[in-house]
């Protein structure tokens, strides 16, 4: 295994991410996206070196960026700052019962910062890995910026991950969901009372309405956070690996990678 550390993508908010690289050719690229509620994380969590432990010999990369935490509607123009407050409101009144921090500026923020670390993948930040596919994995609020970059909104010129796995996440403006996206996956439990599965759910069921290719796994798990370890060792009710669901996204997009720039807008 190759480690790149602190590699800057982002120089005008000092963000850098780390990179964990096969000896041989790569194949994919794993873009793993902490959590924390855009209020703390780091990309130095002990699941991105289960990942990479995991993923590595599968000839798969693992990147884990930092993004911005705490951003508020004055880092943005006020022409943005309107646009995002608009989107809050929808959220709100299409019936998703999250945070209003969760669908706010940091997430914006936070999805931009993906986006531009995928942009710096793909121009050769590490050079074994420029032009591969890229899948998501993002918990909780990774999940919510990963699945919003692959359903972004029309003004945005960023980057859209070939598919994306979120866990304990959400799709927080699931009025942009449309045939021809990325396969996205939530993996979600019950009871969760950071990110209610009725929201995962609204999500889902609009999905399947418009055709666009987003699904939920419930594991049937209470909670929040023990998502992350059935995601790594739990199994469902045919014994089948959560981890399984990553495997298949990567299998995927493999065999069908198309630059991201064709996949057809969200309106």
């Amino acid at each position: 295994m190759r480690v790149l550390e602190g590699l800057c993508f982002a120089p005008e908010h000092r963000l850098v991410l780390d990179a964990y690289c096969p000896t041989g050719p790569a194949r994919a690229v794993v873009l793993y996206l902490h959590g924390g509620g855009f209020l703390k994380g780091s990309r130095n969590e002990p699941m991105v070196h289960d990942l990479a432990k995991r993923l590595i010999p599968q000839g798969v990369a693992v990147v884990s960026p930092d993004y911005r935490l705490r951003t508020g509607l004055a880092a943005f123009s006020v022409q943005d700052a309107k646009q995002i407050a608009a989107m809050q409101a929808r959220s709100k009144a299409i019936g998703l019962t999250l945070a209003a921090r969760l669908c706010g500026p940091a997430m914006i923020a936070a999805m931009r910062d993906i986006g531009a670390a995928m942009a710096a993948l793909q121009a050769g930040l590490v050079p074994e890995v420029a032009g591969l596919p890229m899948v998501c994995v993002g918990v909780s609020a990774g999940g919510i910026a990963s699945l919003s970059l692959a359903y972004p909104p029309p003004h945005e010129t960023l980057p859209r991950p070939d598919a994306v796995l979120s866990i304990a996440g959400a799709m927080v403006q699931p009025w942009r969901l449309a045939p021809n996206g990325p396969p996205c996956v939530m993996l979600h439990g019950s009871k969760d009372r950071v990110i209610g599965p009725e929201n995962p759910r609204f999500a889902a069921q609009r999905a399947q309405g418009q055709g666009a290719d987003l699904h939920l796994i419930e594991t049937g798990i209470e909670g929040h956070n023990p998502q992350i370890s059935a995601f790594l060792n739990g199994v469902d009710a045919q014994g089948q690996p959560y981890f399984d669901l990553l495997t298949s996204l990567l299998a995927q997009v493999t065999a069908t990678h198309k630059p991201a720039s064709d996949w057809t807008d969200a309106p």
